[in-house]
């Protein structure tokens, strides 16, 4: 199996793990594949629980970290980390890398934290400045999508949508300075699907605001769910 196909099937797994977790404990799901945008924002795929939202770039394998490496913008990045406190808690709250693990024919999904894999001199060597923080800890993929559906992983808004904006915008601006105004756009078309109605539905989203609507109708429902 080719790298690339073993990616695709980690993201399913994981896609599942978190439908799954959703349906359990009633919320509202949102996944959203990022497509060409994920050079840009170091991610993959979107994914949004309720009003909770965090960003997973998805590897076959964890030696596949290294590939990030060939992105121009991860040591933007990574600076942009090691400068901005705010912007630092933004990302270790929801963005994320995962890979696939074989256990007894089963392909189980590991993740960490983007930063405390990916930002160190091992992965990106042309990249000054980073150190070799000590190996980090290993979480599995389930319990990510556990969390996400309990509340307690991922950014809720505004400021994921702060980070993303920061993301998209250079990475080197100082987070004091900007503010999203209404009608704000992504600067690209996301296409995300849920089935929280108990069927799959697909819906464009094109600004900032199209994602606030999106968290707005998911925290009416839950109230509604649970009463």
């Amino acid at each position: 199996m080719s790298n690339r196909g073993r990616e695709d099937s980690v993201t399913d797994v994981f896609k599942s793990q978190v439908r799954n977790a959703c349906r359990e404990h009633g919320m509202s799901d949102l996944i959203a594949s990022l497509n060409g945008s994920d050079r840009d924002i170091n991610a993959d795929t979107l994914f949004g629980v309720c009003d909770r939202f965090f960003l997973v770039e998805m590897k076959s394998y964890n030696r596949n970290v290294r590939d990030e490496a060939k992105k121009p913008a991860v040591c933007l990045l990574c600076n942009g980390l090691q400068r901005s406190s705010r912007v630092r808690s933004w990302h270790r709250a929801c963005h994320f890398i995962m890979w696939g693990r074989v256990v007894k024919d089963s392909l189980e999904t590991r993740f960490n934290i983007y930063q405390d894999s990916v930002c160190r001199d091992s992965v990106l060597p042309n990249c000054s400045g980073l150190g070799e923080p000590p190996k980090p800890t290993i979480y599995r993929g389930e319990d990510l999508a556990r969390g996400a559906a309990l509340g307690t992983a991922g950014l809720s808004k505004p400021d994921f949508f702060n980070y993303l904006w920061w993301l998209l915008n250079g990475r080197a601006v100082d987070v004091d300075e900007f503010k999203i105004t209404p009608g704000s756009r992504l600067g690209f078309s996301l296409f995300g699907t849920s089935d929280a109605s108990g069927k799959v539905i697909s819906k464009t989203f094109r600004t900032y605001d199209d994602l606030e609507v999106w968290a707005e109708d998911a925290l009416k429902q839950l109230v509604t769910f649970r009463g």
